[in-house]
This record gives C-alpha cells, sequence and structure tokens, in this order.
C-alpha cells in the first residue's frame, strides 16, 4: 500500500490518530478507574453490613451467654434461698436442749430435788424424776407441764403417789 498524502498531512494523521488513541485509552483507564472505584466501594459497603451483622450476632450471643450466665446464678440463689428457708424452719421448730432444761427447771416447785433430767432430742422424749417434798409438789408439776403448749403426752405411774413424805417420782413427757 501506497500513501499518497503529502509528509505535513501524513504528520497531522498521525497526530490525530495518535490523539484518538491516546483519548481512548483516556476514556478506558478511567473506565477501569471508575469501575475498580465502583467495585470497591460496593465490597467495602458489603464489608461493613457484614462487620455490622457480625457485631449484632456478637452481640447476641453475648446477651444470650449472659443471660443464662444470670439464670444459672438466679437458679443457683433460689436453690440457696430455699435451704436457708428449710433451715430456718428447721431452726425455729426445733427446741434446744438447753431451751428445755430451763423450760422445766421453771416447771419444778423449790422445795423439789431433781435426781435426773434425760432428753432423748430423737425421740423428743423427757424423763424427769426426783423427790417432792409433798405429793401436791407432783400434781403442780404435772399440772404446769400438761399445761405448756411445748410439752405433750405426760405420764405419770401411780407409784409416784403410795408416799405419803417426800415421794419419789418419775415423770415422762414429750417436747413438740
Amino acid at each position: 500500500m501506497i500513501n499518497l498524502l503529502p509528509p505535513i498531512e501524513k504528520d497531522r494523521v498521525y497526530s490525530l490518530l495518535l490523539k484518538k488513541q491516546l483519548h481512548v485509552f483516556v476514556l478506558v483507564i478511567a473506565i477501569i478507574f471508575f469501575g475498580g472505584a465502583i467495585f470497591v466501594l460496593n465490597t467495602l459497603v458489603f464489608l461493613k453490613i457484614q462487620l455490622r451483622e457480625l457485631s449484632q450476632s456478637i452481640n447476641v450471643e453475648a446477651t444470650t451467654e449472659e443471660a443464662d450466665q444470670a439464670k444459672s446464678l438466679e437458679d443457683e440463689i433460689k436453690k440457696l434461698n430455699l435451704y436457708l428457708s428449710k433451715y430456718q424452719t428447721f431452726k425455729d421448730e426445733s427446741v434446744g436442749v438447753n431451751d428445755i432444761i430451763m423450760k422445766v427447771s421453771n416447771m419444778v416447785p423449790s422445795s423439789t430435788k431433781l435426781t435426773s433430767l434425760n432428753v432423748d432430742v430423737t425421740s423428743k422424749k423427757i424423763i424427769l424424776s426426783g423427790q417432792a417434798a409433798t405429793r401436791d409438789d407432783i400434781v403442780y408439776m404435772e399440772n404446769k407441764i400438761k399445761k405448756a403448749e411445748y410439752f405433750e403426752k405426760m405420764d405419770s405411774p401411780l407409784t409416784n403417789y403410795l408416799q405419803k413424805n417426800n415421794p419419789s417420782f418419775v415423770l415422762s413427757f414429750y417436747f413438740k
């Protein structure tokens, strides 16, 4: 192929062609740059959304874990409160041996001598024996014990009344 254009025209055509190619090259680079920027922005937005969802998921898991721990602690506290209430009920219902001795000794007249006071905590049985000045002292003790709200099931054998002076006695009863 033969080129019939003058050299100045050839230079002008080459420069126009070069300008066109340069414009196309710049346009392609700009399209690639803007396309890449859009791709990077889309990726950035996608990653931010994923990060937010992951953060929410972690918060939900942490909240769930904290809620589970709180529930577990609450259950343990309820168990402890139940044990404490059972213990308090047991403590309130139980009678100490010292309390029993004090209550029994308050029912014994001053003229009466006690020889033994047996307290069986498991069966709640009390056996009181001694020597009274008179039979009236024995009757007095029996009546006091029968009327007491914390004692029950009085047993007083007839042998307590056989002696007129200084009778020996044995009284058995139960504490509540």
